[in-house]
């Protein structure tokens, strides 16, 4: 069972308790997750997988600051704010960037991609201005997509839209998207 074992981590590092469990069930050895999961910790055996940071901040580029604190929002395009997540799949993960009217709570801009590309943030934000207008003021966390040269050079082309920051930390602060 040990030497089946073995294999599977050799074949393929990323599988955890419950797919090594029902690969070994397939060659016909009838145990638990738990059991697997003993086995494993036996054996020193460690599923890998790349854990993704959303939030890396540059600390040579420019912050700003929050802009939202006490502000009541009244109306819609007074303030959005834009996040990256990231979306588990079975191999690897996605990123999502969405954009919210902090207004009427509704998601004026998104996009999926399988790369953090900093054009790719940029277009996000670019496509929902076009679609819904300007917002006054535009929210985000300190992280190097949002701090990049192409989607704070884009921001101030519009002029009229504020750029307000989290500060570090401050994550609850953005807790809308």
């Amino acid at each position: 069972m040990m030497e089946a074992l073995d294999r599977l981590h050799l074949e393929d590092p990323t599988r955890g308790t419950r797919r090594v469990r029902k690969e070994l069930i397939k060659l016909d050895f009838q145990m638990g997750r738990r059991y697997v999961r003993t086995l494993m910790r036996l054996m020193r055996i460690r599923t890998s997988f790349c854990k993704p940071r959303t939030t890396i901040s540059d600390p040579t580029k420019d912050k700003y600051p929050y802009l939202l604190r006490n502000v009541p929002i009244t109306r819609p395009n007074q303030a959005w704010a834009i996040d990256i997540a990231y979306i588990p799949m079975p191999k690897g993960h996605m990123y999502l960037t969405a954009i919210i009217d902090l207004h009427s709570r509704y998601i004026v801009g998104w996009s999926i991609s399988n790369t953090m590309e900093r054009a790719w943030v940029t277009q996000v934000v670019n496509d929902a201005v076009e679609a819904h207008g300007k917002p006054e003021i535009m929210n985000s966390d300190q992280g190097v997509r949002f701090t990049s040269d192409s989607c704070l050079n884009y921001l101030k082309s519009q002029e009229t839209i504020q750029i307000s920051m989290l500060g570090k930390g401050r994550a609850i602060d953005n807790v809308f998207i």
